[in-house]
C-alpha cells in the first residue's frame, strides 16, 4: 500500500490518507485500487494500526471515485444520525439523492 496523500480533510472535517494499492488479485483493472482510510487509523510511522476491511477502506477502481466514494460515504451517515426515525425508503432515496449530487 502506497500513501498519496497523508491528511485528506473533507468537508465535514473528518480526516482521511488516500492510499493506492496493487495486487494480482485485485478485480480492479491491472490489479490497482485506491482508496481512502480514517487517519486516526494510521499510527506515527504512516502505517495501520490494524487491519481494516473494504467497507473501512472505501476501495475504488479510480482516485476520483475513492474520494468520491467517501464523501457520499460521510454524508449518509449524517443524515442517518440526524433523522434516527427515516424509514427505509427515505434513506434509499435519500442514498440516490447524495450519490448523483456529488461529482
Amino acid at each position: 500500500m502506497e500513501i498519496l496523500t497523508k491528511c485528506l480533510t473533507l468537508e465535514n472535517g473528518e480526516k482521511f490518507v488516500l492510499f493506492k494499492d496493487c495486487s494480482k488479485n485485485s478485480f480492479y483493472q491491472n490489479g490497482e485500487y485506491y482508496g481512502t482510510i480514517p487517519y486516526s487509523e494510521l499510527n506515527e510511522k504512516g502505517e495501520l494500526k490494524r487491519r481494516l476491511n473494504g467497507f473501512e477502506m472505501l476501495i475504488a477502481g479510480s482516485m476520483a471515485e475513492a474520494i468520491r466514494s467517501r464523501r457520499v460515504n460521510i454524508k449518509i451517515k449524517k443524515f442517518v444520525a440526524d433523522n434516527p426515525n427515516a424509514s427505509d425508503e427515505m434513506i434509499a432515496s435519500q442514498i440516490r439523492e447524495i450519490y448523483n449530487s456529488i461529482t
